[in-house]
C-alpha cells in the first residue's frame, strides 16, 4: 500500500526521515519520499510558485505521473499544510492523512 511522505523545510530526507523513521515503515507500506521543490537535492527553478497550493498542485502531478489510486500521505512542518490542502482537493486518492507538528494552512 502506498504512503506518500512530505517533509518541510525543516527535515530533508536524508536526515532524521529518511534514516530512522522511512526504515520502520518500508517492512509495511510502498514508501515514496520526495524533497519539496526548492528543498535538498531537488530543482530549485526560479520561475515557478513555490507557494504551498502550488507543491500541493504538484504532488497531485507526481502521483498522477506514478499512477498510483489511493494513498496514505504523512506530511511533517510544511509538508503537512500541503497534505492539508491536497486532503480537501483530492479526497479520492486519499486512504488516510497524517500531520505532525505542521503548519495550519487556512483555504
Amino acid at each position: 500500500m502506498p504512503l506518500h511522505v512530505k517533509t518541510g523545510y525543516h527535515e530533508l530526507m536524508g536526515t532524521y526521515a529518511g534514516r530512522k523513521i522511512i526504515p520502520i515503515l518500508t517492512p509495511h507500506y510502498d514508501v515514496i519520499a520526495v524533497e519539496l521543490l526548492g528543498r535538498g537535492d531537488a530543482d530549485k527553478p526560479l520561475d515557478v510558485s513555490y507557494a504551498i497550493k502550488a507543491h500541493a498542485e504538484l504532488h497531485q502531478e507526481f502521483v498522477d505521473c506514478l499512477g498510483i489510486g489511493k494513498f496514505h500521505v504523512v506530511g511533517h512542518d510544511l509538508g503537512g499544510g500541503i497534505g492539508q490542502i491536497f486532503a480537501v482537493n483530492h479526497l479520492e486518492h486519499l486512504l488516510a492523512l497524517t500531520i505532525i507538528n505542521t503548519v495550519v494552512y487556512d483555504l
